[in-house]
């Protein structure tokens, strides 16, 4: 890795303001399912459990996000084993973006969250939830505060990025 991928962050996040974001298929992952919408009622889960569902008219970009936020993470040691914090706390923060804001306003919001995660794996810290116990029922993010457009667009202009 020659350069941070924190500043791999910067980077996409500027390219989320020029307008840059793509567009995939809906994406699904480590316990996380984007959707366009809800999908329907099934019956109670079993041993395994039921994938986090992100449920956003934005699915296409917030798809091709995830696919540049996995490409960020995938090279630090044992991704395989803390992915599904990872995405987890990606969707959590994703649901907590009202469904009324623009796209790169999502899209913002999920790469804030994600910078957290990246720095702690940058400096060899644990992941905040991260436990090597499989806990069922899943409750990743549940420590993750209410969405704020205000702390975010703080955030942004900290590292130098204005967010309008």
């Amino acid at each position: 890795m020659t350069t941070t991928q924190t500043t791999r962050l910067d980077e996409l996040a500027l390219g989320i303001l020029a307008g840059a974001a793509g567009s995939e298929s809906p994406w699904g992952g480590a316990g996380v399912v984007l959707r366009g919408r809800p999908s329907p009622p099934k019956p109670p889960s079993n041993f395994y459990p039921d994938k986090d569902e992100v449920v956003t008219p934005h699915v296409r970009k917030l798809s091709w996000l995830f696919t540049q936020l996995r490409d960020v993470v995938n090279e630090f040691p044992e991704y395989y084993i803390w992915k599904f914090e990872y995405f987890g706390r990606l969707a959590a923060r994703a649901s907590s973006v009202p469904t009324s804001l623009p796209a790169e306003t999502l899209l913002l919001a999920v790469v804030y969250e994600a910078y957290e995660m990246v720095g702690r794996l940058e400096l060899g810290l644990p992941l905040p939830e991260y436990d090597e116990i499989i806990v069922h029922p899943r409750t990743l993010g549940a420590g993750i505060e209410d969405f704020s457009e205000h702390d975010m667009v703080e955030f942004y202009a900290s590292r130098g990025i204005t967010v309008a």
